[in-house]
């Protein structure tokens, strides 16, 4: 694992989150009246479910300003383990840039992801634009909330 510029380059392996699906773009998501994903999280939230919170960001349009197509939900262990009407995505094991953030919700994935962009705008890394995992962990011994949250980012790269 090498540390770069507030990120690491890591290996993922293949990982599965299942939950709720919906098409976006960051244009939208700056307008609550227009964003899913504050919305879907809401609902996901009402889930129980013992697997740590998680969505994946996949079929991208083009770049950071297009559209691409999110599933949140829960991490799963393979692709037998989902409920119906949920969506299953897979996240291809590779090299990922992760970025990780702490602090309350969304604050945390907002500062991350400013320094994804960042680091994608200065050529730290070259996004690869498939498919991008988000984890979400309770910080210390607390229960996961919207206060206390590590976001960990996987940005799918080039090679």
């Amino acid at each position: 694992m090498a540390k770069l510029k507030g990120f690491d380059i890591v290996s993922l392996p293949e990982t599965y989150v299942a939950g709720l699906a919906f098409r976006t773009k960051n244009e939208l998501e700056m307008d609550p009246a227009t964003g899913w994903i504050a919305k879907t999280w809401a609902r996901v939230r009402e889930m129980k479910n013992p697997n740590l919170p998680a969505a994946v960001l996949t079929d991208y349009e083009s770049n950071k300003d297009g559209y691409f197509t999110e599933v949140v939900g829960f991490q799963r262990k393979s692709v037998s383990d989902f409920n119906p009407g949920e969506v299953l995505a897979r996240v291809p094991s590779g090299r990922y840039a992760k970025f990780v953030r702490t602090g309350k919700l969304p604050d945390s994935v907002i500062e991350a992801w400013k320094a994804v962009w960042d680091a994608e705008a200065n050529g730290s890394i070259r996004r690869a634009y498939t498919t991008d995992l988000k984890t979400y962990r309770p910080t210390g011994k607390a229960q996961l909330g919207l206060d206390n949250a590590t976001v960990e980012l996987y940005i799918a790269i080039k090679s």
